[in-house]
């Protein structure tokens, strides 16, 4: 806060400072991730000639904390990064959930081409913050 003649200025930092949390089944490293059709988990593979795109290429929900992020801000491509495996994964659309009183959000990304098989790290960066590793599986 700054006084600035007869008025009292609030900033706000536009930067998180807490890493975004990826949910993980129970008992597992492994990130919650569902298809984004089917709804069934991983192994995903990376096209599917059964979901709705012209691409074919496979389209996975994952489940994360609150990210205070809306459609609008993928605008900014450094807002949220999703990597699998040092790839960058593209994000498609992002939003909120409530999951048993949690406030969360999920995050829709596309497998591309060049999307690594077998288990990978994942990660998310939120504005420059970034997740722990968990583990999503992509077969051949």
């Amino acid at each position: 806060m700054v006084p600035a003649s007869n008025l009292v200025v609030a900033y706000q930092s536009d930067v998180a400072t807490t890493p975004p949390v990826l949910y993980v089944e129970e008992g597992t490293n492994n990130a919650i991730a569902l298809d984004s059709v089917t709804f069934v988990k991983g192994p995903f593979r990376l096209s599917n000639e059964h979901n709705f795109s012209g691409d074919q290429r496979t389209r996975i929900i994952i489940l994360t904390s609150f990210l205070g992020l809306k459609q609008s801000d993928l605008s900014d491509p450094a807002a949220l990064v999703v990597e699998l495996g040092g790839v960058n994964l593209p994000v498609e659309n992002v939003g909120t959930l409530s999951i048993l009183g949690l406030n969360s959000s999920y995050i829709v990304v596309r497998l591309p081409d060049n999307t690594p098989t077998g288990p990978s790290e994942l990660k998310v960066r939120l504005r420059g913050v970034t997740s722990d590793v968990k583990m999503l599986t992509i077969s051949p």
